[in-house]
């Protein structure tokens, strides 16, 4: 069953997923046939690197287009674009606003210097520390999720064991599987839910409308316990 339209409030994605990821593993197949008919070659923008700097100041996450965000501890959130031309900041009551990179430090609000200084300090840190990821997925169209901000926001994040569960403010979690370097990206596209399972030799996605594979069904049961576990967090909490 498709979903019709946009959420009432986004804490109805998270139940939505929940449910749909249930019902897509209720419904069995056993044909191998199948998991190939159903198939797509579509792809979100998705995160690509991330680090958990939570213990001073948040985490950080490069997404596969090049634009890079920060979730800090106090729910306050930056970003710039691919380009890294623009900034959005995002303050504790929600308001949203942009301004120039400007290298010299002179931009409109100074007493976000800090911050801005801090968005440098992720970037580096990932582009000198995090190996590159798969950024481009070979024969799949990229498609761009709906959102309302310049740069794609991470609303809540949980670690918990060999799991990373991240939940964007455009209809998309993402939750990656570290022992084997596996993301999992769930995502909403023409009002339907899709799977998009990434790794380091292989990418496809399903249609969450479609039985659940039987190649890739022990990946959702744990994707699916990591999205619950994300869903009792506030943004910014960690699961320990």
């Amino acid at each position: 069953k498709k979903m019709l339209g946009l959420f009432a409030n986004r804490e109805k994605f998270l139940e939505q997923v929940i449910t749909r990821l249930s019902a897509c593993l209720a419904s069995k197949i056993s044909f191998s046939f199948y998991e190939v008919l159903f198939r797509l070659k579509l792809a979100p923008v998705f995160v690509s690197k991330w680090v958990d700097y939570s213990n001073k100041f948040g985490f950080g996450f490069q997404m596969s287009d090049g634009s890079v965000g920060v979730l800090f501890n106090d729910s306050t959130k930056i970003g710039t674009t691919p380009a890294m031309d623009i900034v959005e900041f995002t303050d504790m009551k929600g308001k949203t606003f942009c301004f120039p990179w400007d290298d010299n430090a002179n931009q409109p609000f100074p007493e976000l210097n800090h911050r801005v200084s801090l968005l440098k300090y992720y970037i580096q840190y990932m582009d000198e520390n995090l190996a590159d990821s798969v950024t481009f997925i070979p024969g799949m169209e990229t498609i761009r999720t709906g959102q309302k901000t310049t740069v794609p926001q991470l609303r809540r994040w949980g670690r918990r064991g060999d799991y990373v569960a991240m939940e964007m403010n455009n209809h998309l979690v993402q939750v990656n599987h570290m022992a084997d370097h596996v993301k999992v990206v769930i995502w909403v596209y023409n009002s339907d839910l899709f799977v998009t399972i990434i790794s380091t030799s292989t990418s496809y996605t399903h249609s969450l409308s479609s039985p659940c594979p039987h190649n890739i069904r022990n990946r959702m049961e744990d994707t699916l316990q990591e999205v619950k576990e994300l869903m009792v967090t506030k943004g910014s909490e960690v699961i320990n």
